[in-house]
């Protein structure tokens, strides 16, 4: 019950995501690159989608170096249509955990 409940919650966010990244402009993608030390919430989604997409961090010494991983993530063309696609349901449970 708490796995479907999680699920639940994880697909409402995965909307909610979805809907703001098709309101986003590309540029505002290429900006992103120019954080030398990005907020603690970009941080978090750079870990996010790195974790989603199984991609380590950048650097074997700082498990919270995401940014290299997740802007190549995101200069994917097809970003967002692949975002569109994801079924939270093909998540392990260990994604979903660490995101």
């Amino acid at each position: 019950m708490m796995i479907q409940a999680d699920s639940s919650t994880a697909l409402i966010q995965l909307r909610a995501a979805i809907e703001a990244l098709n309101s986003v402009h590309k540029s505002s993608f290429r900006e992103l690159r120019y954080f030398t030390v990005p907020p603690d919430s970009l941080a978090m989604t750079f870990a996010a989608l790195a974790i989603m997409h199984g991609l380590p961090p950048a650097e074997a010494d700082s498990a919270d170096d995401y940014k290299a991983p997740a802007l190549r993530i995101l200069s994917d063309p097809k970003f967002i249509e692949k975002m569109e696609a994801m079924n939270p349901a093909d998540l392990s449970e260990d994604v979903i955990t660490k995101v």
